[in-house]
């Protein structure tokens, strides 16, 4: 798969999909009270059962090197990132939005952060837990967004709880 921040080869591309699928079907948790502490750490466990030849690197809270991408003056470090051999393969930015608040915030910040991503890694996989306020009469853009995304070399995970309500 081409993107416009490089090549993903066929290796990439599948392990992309196969963490796709998993994201989008493990188990969630009834809640998860902190994001860095409870969110993240859960779905890199699930990814370290699924796939244990691959590194899991988590950026908060283990001994690892974290990984980072410097710029503007400042660092950004996905939350998870997937690695072959020391080689960076795959960076997941995760978010989780809370019950009762707005997830525009949110959701700006992990597309702006997982774009970001792109200038480490080929694929990269944006991750959202959307518990938050939720109009099902706003996705007017939605399919052109994963388009436009994919198209750069991130997919787009959005789950919603089964507890979270909707909107009419």
């Amino acid at each position: 798969m081409s993107t416009s921040f490089g090549t993903q080869d066929e290796a990439t591309v599948h392990l992309t999909s196969t963490i796709c699928s998993l994201l989008r079907s493990f188990p969630l948790r009834p809640e998860y009270p902190d994001e860095q502490k409870d969110l993240q750490p859960h779905i890199a466990e699930v990814l370290r059962q699924s796939l244990p030849n691959m590194q899991i690197v988590i950026s908060v809270g283990e001994g690892d090197r974290k990984p980072s991408v410097n710029l503007f003056g400042t660092s950004f470090w996905p939350d998870i990132e997937i690695r072959s051999a020391d080689k960076p393969l795959i960076a997941i930015e995760v978010k989780y939005v809370r019950p009762d608040k707005s997830s525009s915030k949110a959701i700006a910040e992990a597309i702006g952060q997982s774009l970001i991503y792109t200038l480490r890694c080929s694929a990269v996989i944006t991750f959202i837990l959307h518990a938050g306020k939720y109009n099902a009469k706003l996705v007017g853009y939605d399919d052109q967004m994963h388009h436009r995304l994919r198209s750069n070399g991130i997919e787009l995970v959005l789950r919603r709880p089964q507890a979270a309500s909707t909107k009419a």
